[in-house]
Formats: structure tokens, C-alpha cells, sequence
């Protein structure tokens, strides 16, 4: 992927985080989001993953927000 694909990538993020939640990524705990941009995950994986792995979010809660399946 280009590097230049990657703002676009945390654009898509952030409007995930907005949807769900309410707040961008800056307003979570840090996450690896070059990685995975990398990695070729879709916006609503990285957003899963994030607030599974480095937010410490319940899997219930995933479920609620509609997240858990990109899990």
C-alpha cells in the first residue's frame, strides 16, 4: 500500500470511532495503526482490535457497538 493511503486509512477510522463511539483515535489508548494499515485490515477491524487489545473493551461491548464481528 502507499504511504500516501495511509491518512485516508485513519480518516476511515476516525469516521468508524465517530460512528461507534463518539471520538477518534486520539481520544482512545495508543494503538498500532501503521501496523495495521500494513497489515490490510479494513477501518472496522483496526477499530476492533484497538479497543479489544489496547483499550481493554469487553467483547459484550463489541458486540453492542456492532464491532465484534471484525474480531
Amino acid at each position: 500500500m502507499a504511504y500516501s493511503a495511509f491518512p485516508l486509512f485513519m480518516q476511515a477510522c476516525d469516521g468508524v470511532l465517530m460512528t461507534r463511539l463518539g471520538m477518534s483515535h486520539l481520544d482512545i489508548g495508543d494503538a498500532p495503526w501503521y501496523d495495521y494499515f500494513n497489515d490490510e485490515l479494513t477501518p472496522e477491524e483496526a477499530v476492533a482490535l484497538a479497543l479489544m487489545e489496547w483499550n481493554d473493551m469487553e467483547w459484550e461491548t463489541l458486540e453492542d457497538l456492532g464491532l465484534a464481528e471484525f474480531i
